[in-house]
This record gives structure tokens, sequence and C-alpha cells, in this order.
């Protein structure tokens, strides 16, 4: 049995997949199996990883697409290691992360979920800052609510401890992975390694970049909102059967209402301001020239 399994899911992540999947073949700790679900890619994402004649590799294919979460979800139903290791398919894992990680979680038995500092990283590979975030149990507690305190993708938890809080929760299509960590600090002890182990692209393609800003913010604060019920209640709506569609019906409402034209193109303006601050100038004209399209009768 290896000691870590390794989860990726990938759509259509053709142009950094090789990185991401050589950051982890390449890892100094080699005890582990490395899980790819191919969510339903049209793109070369499944030549690429079948290129790869490593037996550590588990390739999953989806037929169609099924979204991060549920991906992730049957990775770790087949998963065999002691810890559970993520990895997004765009971002890249220094060389001694795995090793740091498994270093930590053996020496503090009483941890079931860490992450660690990370470094932004542009589109080109270009590094911008590092990402630092609380780094204790008692920290992380008092701070969970009210901002973000990890970083999913470059998570390592214990098997046992997955298998009681539950799976990642499809509902939430962005910030699934903010839910997963909030329900881990409500049973465990959580930590951060204070170095960046871990390198995140921030890119025009990715789920952040793409996804309307409204409706990342309305899931945060949903998550947030149901956080609270757990922790006054013991439960939340969704896991209460006759209250779950509720918080559906709810979720659909603000998403239907943020797919109008004129909110397509306030979110594509913001990308555009976002991108020009961080000096990518191609990317900001072509989220300037998308809002422009969404609406132009309204553009201002």
């Amino acid at each position: 049995m290896p000691k870590v399994s390794v989860i990726m899911s990938v759509y259509n992540g053709e142009r950094f997949l090789k990185e991401a999947i050589e950051s982890i073949l390449n890892q100094t700790f080699t005890d582990f199996e490395f899980i790819i679900i191919n969510d339903g890619s049209t793109d070369k994402t499944q030549k690429i990883i079948e290129s790869y004649h490593d037996e550590r590799i588990i390739l999953l294919d989806n037929k169609e697409n099924i979204g991060a979460a549920a991906s992730r979800n049957k990775g770790l139903e087949i998963a065999r290691g002691e810890y559970i290791a993520r990895m997004d398919a765009d971002d890249i894992s220094r060389q001694d992360r795995l090793a740091k990680q498994v270093e930590f979680l053996d020496k503090h038995n009483n941890i079931g979920y860490v992450s660690n500092f990370f470094q932004c990283i542009k589109e080109n590979g270009q590094e911008v800052d590092i990402s630092k975030v609380p780094t204790t149990n008692e920290e992380i507690q008092k701070e969970s609510l009210n901002s973000i305190c990890f970083n999913d993708g470059s998570a390592m938890f214990r098997r046992t401890c997955q298998q009681e809080i539950g799976f990642y929760r499809p509902e939430f299509e962005v910030a699934e992975d903010y839910d997963f960590c909030l329900r881990f600090c409500e049973k465990f002890e959580v930590a951060n390694i204070p170095e960046p182990l871990y390198k995140r692209r921030i890119h025009p393609e990715s789920l952040y970049t793409t996804s309307p800003i409204q409706n990342q913010r309305k899931f945060v604060t949903l998550i947030r909102d149901l956080a609270k019920e757990r922790r006054t209640f013991g439960k939340d709506k969704l896991q209460i059967p006759e209250k779950r569609q509720e918080i559906i019906d709810y979720i659909n409402t603000f998403k239907k209402k943020n797919a109008t034209r004129n909110a397509r193109a306030e979110n594509y303006l913001w990308r555009s301001k976002y991108w020009r601050g961080a000096e990518d100038i191609k990317s900001s004209i072509k989220f300037l020239i998308k809002s422009f399209i969404a609406s132009p009768f309204n553009y201002h």
C-alpha cells in the first residue's frame, strides 16, 4: 500500500499539464500512487497523460465533464494511501513538497490536515509573490470563517479523517475546497507549513478567473453560513434531506441571475482590470473585448 495517494482532476488542461504531472513524478518522496482523473477533456489531455509510463499513475477517464469536486471524489473513493495529497493540473509542486508534508504529519499525530505557503506565478511561470497563511491550529480556527486559510491544491490530509468528514460537495461549483477545509477544521486540528512548497498559477482560463465574481462571493457567503449552522446545530441544511433542495434552489437562483448579459459584461470588465493590475496586458485586452461583446449597448 502506498504511503500517499496524490489526487488530481483535469479538464482540458493540455497547456500546463506536463509541468503539473512531472512536478509530482519528480518528487524526492517516491512512495505514492498518482490518481489522475481526466474529466471529459476534449483537447490533448488524455494523450498527454497516457504518454507517461509510470506504474504509479492510475488514470480514471470520465466520459463527460462532471466537475472538479465530483472528479476528486472519484479519486478519494479508490485512494489507498495513509495520506491523501491534492494537486491542481495547472500548478507546480516543489520537489520536496510531499517529503515535507509526510514528515510533518508523521511527527504531529494530532494534525488531520496540512497545507502550506504558496508562490503565485503568472501564465508564463513568472513568480509574482508568496501567499502566506496562518500556520497554527489556533490561528486557523480563529480566522477560518473570515478568510480562506488554506491552499487546498497543495494540501495533504489523513485518509481516516477524510472518511469521517465526507467528500467534496459538488453543489459548490467554486469554493468547494473552502467548504471542505471548514468541515475539516470543525472535527480535527489543522496546520500550515510556513514554506512555499507549491506554485499556484493564475491565468485567464483558470476556474478562479472564469467564474463570475458575483457567484464566487455568493458561494463563499453561503459556505460560511452553512458552517455557522453546523457549529450551532451540528448539521447544515445540505446535510438534512428535507432542507437540501432549499439550498440547491437558492444556488440556482443566483447562478441564473448572474448569467445575464450585463452581469457577464461586468464580470469580464472586472477581469480586465485585474489582469491590467497584474501587468498582463494581453489578458487584460482579451477580457475587455469580451466585456464589450457581452453587452455592447450598455457598455461604459
